[in-house]
């Protein structure tokens, strides 16, 4: 089952970034500073631009506005394979009220249909590129190549209504439906450059009189692979990235990679103890109503039934799949990734993230613009109550400013 993997102890971050445009970029400020993708930042950084010169580079709110308003800028808005509940032209619309007049959101739709529908690319390429970025195995052993392609071309061919999770958990590769571990993840670099490399030109190269971003909400579960304390590897999964002027946002992510209530966590770690496939709560209530809903179902013991379970048990404290509130909850990472991609690595793209050393959810956040790496924070940020505000101070003086 899904629900449990190694985050939710220690929640993982959910952005990740690649900048191969912006290599020579560097915080002359401080030269031990950690200048990471949304690192605490100053009110006042020193950069070098290309050429190297020094320029000032401010957070505050009227610098962050002068910059995005010195060309109109573009915002392509691309769907692969999301959620069923996802709706583009919800998001596309949220966009353009927030970000201003001067910021044109257009919504081009499947992002694979697209690219083959204006013959940007060959079938076999865009095949390839995506095939790259899988991080399916079967077991420990990695997949060839050709296996890559040959699962890549299934999932071209689908219906692109149907989730990309829901179909690549329901491949396999031969007649025996060999088990195929992560199939529906792909690395993030490689899928970052997949995504950069197939669009038009006109879209990933700078402009003199216009700037241009793109956003992917993607279905695929986006990752790393990293070692953990055994030495074996794991996946450290992601709700979203930046390459160059793309940023890729996963709706399988925003539910998998943000650290679970701690106790589901707990109840899984002690029913596997316990030698058992069910859960063990510390509350009984809990264990009661999963009791209660084998019974109905003449005790018969359905995984598919105890997740469900689970998802109501808990449906205020996280997100499950093709969940209605996902199209609450990706706003503010779309909005960081916007402001990122347009060169906005301070304040303005994250405004606090989540405090790991407390060891459990802040629900106390409100802005859109904060990085939550606990289902709980994330839905705390996101689904809003009526009396509660949709951004800090400082971003609500940035967004007030972009629509004067």
């Amino acid at each position: 089952m899904k629900w449990y993997h190694g985050g939710l102890q220690n929640p993982s971050s959910r952005f990740e970034s690649w900048h191969p445009c912006t290599k020579n970029m560097t915080n002359i400020e401080d030269p031990n500073k950690d200048d990471s993708l949304f690192a605490p930042a100053p009110r006042v950084r020193i950069r070098t631009v290309a050429g190297h010169e020094a320029v000032p580079y401010s957070d505050a709110p009227g610098a962050v506005v002068e910059r995005l308003l010195k060309k109109p800028v573009f915002v392509h808005l691309f769907t692969d394979g999301p959620d069923r509940v996802f709706n583009a032209d919800h998001l596309a619309t949220y966009l353009g009220n927030t970000l201003g007049p001067n910021f044109t959101v257009q919504n081009h739709g499947d992002f694979t249909q697209f690219i083959l529908s204006q013959k940007l690319q060959d079938r076999e390429e865009v095949i390839r590129r995506f095939a790259m970025s899988k991080a399916a195995t079967k077991g420990s052993i990695p997949l060839s190549v050709n296996e890559k392609m040959q699962l890549e071309q299934q999932s071209i061919d689908r219906d692109p209504a149907v989730p990309f999770r829901e179909f690549a958990r329901s491949q396999s590769l031969s007649e025996r439906r060999e088990r195929l571990i992560h199939n529906d993840y792909y690395e993030t670099s490689a899928l970052g450059a997949a995504f950069l490399y197939l669009l038009p030109e006109s879209m990933r190269t700078p402009h003199d009189s216009r700037r241009d971003t793109v956003i992917v909400v993607t279905g695929r579960g986006i990752g790393n692979m990293e070692s953990s304390y055994l030495g074996r590897p794991i996946l450290h999964m992601r709700g979203g990235f930046s390459y160059g002027n793309v940023g890729v946002v996963s709706t399988t992510g925003l539910v998998d990679a943000p650290g679970k209530p701690a106790e589901l966590g707990r109840a899984y770690q002690r029913g596997q103890q316990l030698g058992g496939g069910l859960p063990d709560f510390d509350r009984q209530e809990y264990n009661q109503i999963i009791f209660e809903a084998i019974r109905k179902n003449g005790n018969v013991l359905d995984p598919k039934l105890i997740e469900q379970t689970i998802q109501e048990m808990f449906a205020d404290r996280m997100l499950h799949y093709d969940d209605p509130r996902l199209n609450e909850a990706i706003k503010g990472i779309v909005l960081s990734m916007s402001l990122f991609t347009l060169g906005e690595h301070g304040q303005a793209a994250q405004c606090s993230t989540s405090d790991l050393s407390l060891g459990e959810p802040d629900i106390s956040k409100f802005c859109r613009l904060h990085d939550a790496h606990w289902q709980e924070e994330l839905l705390a940020t996101q689904i809003k109550q009526p009396d509660q505000p949709e951004f800090c101070d400082y971003h609500q003086t940035i967004f007030e400013k972009l629509k004067e």
